[in-house]
């Protein structure tokens, strides 16, 4: 991860975690209104985060999906048909089309949220017909979408990883599985931290 990586998973978990506190009234007893409007704040908030990677993964999603179309998509083989050990370019055209979809469908119902975002802003219109469908049904489908398509890519990758396990580095399931390990046989975390960066 480089340094925005980092800044931009603390503040999806940090206004997403605020988010759901204000969502189920953990909070201080602040006024109804003022409630609704920190509510209607923090979801605009995380709204816009998420459409962020909806924008700087369209050039690697229109790319890719242009690949499976030319000669050159064998499992193995890059954009310019030369052997890479990129490892989403080795699982099977059928299994990255299906990676693809998801992707599509995430970042597409992702911009029409954040347009519903930018129609409806405020808690009264994003909570009342139309708004509350457009909103609510896309925000849903998005994050649906996303995680679906996460999930997938990665158990995907972990099957190649296995049938190849000298070819690529490790995936976040195999760091995982190995800090699991690791702590099984007594390891600190500092030792654990270390054995990573050494491999």
């Amino acid at each position: 991860f480089n340094i925005l990586g980092i800044i931009y998973i603390v503040l999806v978990i940090g206004d997403g975690a605020f988010f759901f506190f204000m969502m189920v009234g953990w909070h201080l007893p602040y006024p109804e209104s003022v409630s609704r409007w920190w509510l209607n704040l923090s979801i605009q908030v995380l709204c816009g985060l998420f459409s962020y990677p909806a924008l700087i993964n369209l050039p690697w999603l229109i790319a890719h999906t242009v690949h499976l179309s030319s000669p050159s998509s064998s499992p193995g083989v890059d954009f310019n048909g030369s052997p890479t050990l990129s490892i989403f370019f080795h699982l099977p055209p059928s299994t990255r089309s299906k990676i693809l979809t998801l992707k599509f469908v995430n970042i597409s119902t992702q911009w029409i949220n954040q347009w519903s975002r930018i129609k409806y802003p405020t808690y009264e219109s994003s909570n009342s017909y139309p708004g509350n469908i457009l909103c609510n049904v896309f925000f849903a489908s998005s994050f649906i979408a996303g995680i679906s398509g996460g999930i997938y890519q990665l158990l995907q990758e972990k099957d190649v990883r296995k049938d190849n396990d000298a070819a690529f580095e490790d995936g976040p399931l195999e760091l995982i599985e190995k800090v699991r390990n690791m702590r099984k046989e007594g390891m600190t975390l500092n030792e654990i931290i270390t054995e990573i960066q050494r491999t």
